[in-house]
């Protein structure tokens, strides 16, 4: 489950309403095309496995960031223009993002 201080900071800052839950992938997200932010590995292999590729998983892995420069590296992610989230995994780790597409 997302830290409540991090959800507060992507809805806040987020201008697209996305999806934060710890649950089976499948209906909300894959039918509205939302994104996904976990901590858990489990949701990008079931992405890919189950080649969900219009739902968008941000996978947070960079535990060794205190929380706060973790959430700030969350939320900027979410406003660089530059990165496309929907159809991909994305692995936010301590060093650098890493992006693959999810097959459809």
């Amino acid at each position: 489950m997302l830290p409540p201080v991090l959800a507060n900071l992507l809805r806040a800052s987020v201008t697209t309403c996305f999806t934060f839950w710890k649950a089976a992938l499948g209906n909300p997200a894959e039918i509205e095309q939302r994104i996904i932010v976990t901590y858990d590995y489990d949701f990008g292999e079931l992405a890919v496995r189950r080649k969900l590729g219009r739902v968008g998983v941000v996978l947070v892995a960079c535990q060794k960031l205190i929380p706060k420069d973790r959430h700030i590296r969350i939320v900027s992610l979410f406003s660089n223009p530059s990165v496309t989230l929907p159809g991909k995994l994305t692995v936010v780790e301590d060093q650098r993002i890493r992006q693959r597409p999810i097959e459809a």
